[in-house]
C-alpha cells in the first residue's frame, strides 16, 4: 500500500490530541487519579471488541530517521508506525511533530 501524506496529515490532526490538549486533560484529573497507573486503550479487533490493556512504558518523540507514520489497511486507526520501509523524499511522508507512548 503507498502512503499518501496528505491523507495521514488529515488523520493525525483530525483525530489525535494534541500534547498542550493531554496536558490540559491531565491537569483536569481528580487529585486521586494523578498517581494512577496509565495504560493505553485500543481495540483488539476481535469479534467482541475486547478493549486491550496496554502498559504505557515511555513517552518519546518520532525519531524520523528511522521511522514515520504511514496509512495502514489492518488497524482500526487507518494509521501505522513503520520503522521498516521509511520513503527518502520527505514529501512522501508526514512532517508534523509526533508524541509516541509506548
Amino acid at each position: 500500500m503507498v502512503s499518501n501524506p496528505k491523507i495521514v496529515d488529515y488523520k493525525l490532526k483530525e483525530r489525535c490530541l494534541t500534547v498542550e490538549q493531554l496536558i490540559e486533560e491531565l491537569q483536569a484529573l481528580p487529585e486521586h487519579a494523578k498517581k494512577a497507573y496509565v495504560v493505553f486503550g485500543c481495540d483488539y479487533g476481535d469479534h467482541c471488541h475486547t478493549t486491550q490493556a496496554l502498559p504505557v512504558e515511555t513517552v518519546r518523540t518520532l525519531d524520523y530517521g528511522t521511522e514515520t507514520v504511514m496509512e495502514s489497511a489492518y488497524s482500526h486507526s487507518g494509521l501505522k508506525l513503520e520503522t521498516e520501509h521509511i520513503p527518502e523524499e520527505e514529501d512522501e511522508f508526514t512532517q508534523l511533530p509526533i508524541v509516541v507512548l509506548e
